[in-house]
């Protein structure tokens, strides 16, 4: 009966020591990409939580310069993308702010993805992307050889009362997960990312 002792009491400290170290982690890990809507007192993000979170459908963007994107390759990155007729100043304003926010993350900015999709005043994207350096400009939004366009703004509808000058932030698991809206601080959408930055390990 001894010789068991010592191994069953191993066993018991090496499983409180995973339930004390490791279920915090595992605990934060599925709330934050299983979109499970989570309601503790008062949330401190600063922008808007999407909760359940909204997929993106899986599309092609045609971008200013001819060349395509796939869902594919924007994923494991995060991606700030706002929505525009036209590039008006509710659009620049947004633009300044993904690039100040992306710009502040330091090395974890490689992680970062920015994008502004078109959805009519295509001849302005050129200009755009100049100026927004950095800043992917889609000018069309394709699913197996179809428009697309219509799919990818369903992800957004409702989410904020407007979608021009709305900036959605999108998870490495193609989910759209916050949402800042032009009324908001300049400085909330980079908060957050800090925040998300301190929480997360980017492999």
């Amino acid at each position: 009966m001894s010789k068991n002792t010592k191994p069953n009491r191993n066993g018991r400290i090496l499983l409180t020591m995973l339930l004390l170290f490791g279920a915090p982690y595992l605990f934060a890990w599925y709330f934050f990409f299983s979109g499970t809507a989570l309601e503790i007192g008062n949330s401190s993000n600063r922008g808007n939580l999407v909760s359940p979170m909204q997929p993106m459908p899986e599309v092609q963007y045609q971008l200013h310069d001819g060349t395509q994107v796939t869902s594919a390759e924007l994923a494991d990155h995060w991606l700030m993308i706002t929505v525009a007729d036209g590039c008006d100043d509710l659009c620049g304003q947004a633009l300044i702010i993904m690039q100040q926010s992306r710009r502040a993350q330091a090395v974890n900015r490689q992680y970062i993805k920015r994008m502004l999709v078109l959805t009519s005043a295509q001849d302005q994207a050129e200009d755009i992307a100049a100026k927004y350096q950095g800043t992917l400009v889609a000018t069309a939004v394709e699913a197996n050889g179809a428009d697309a366009m219509p799919a990818l703004l369903s992800a957004f509808e409702g989410l904020e009362a407007q979608q021009q000058g709305s900036i959605y932030l999108v998870d490495p698991r193609s989910n759209v997960m916050m949402t800042y809206n032009s009324d908001m601080p300049r400085d909330n959408l980079l908060k957050d990312m800090e925040r998300l930055f301190k929480v997360i390990k980017m492999d």
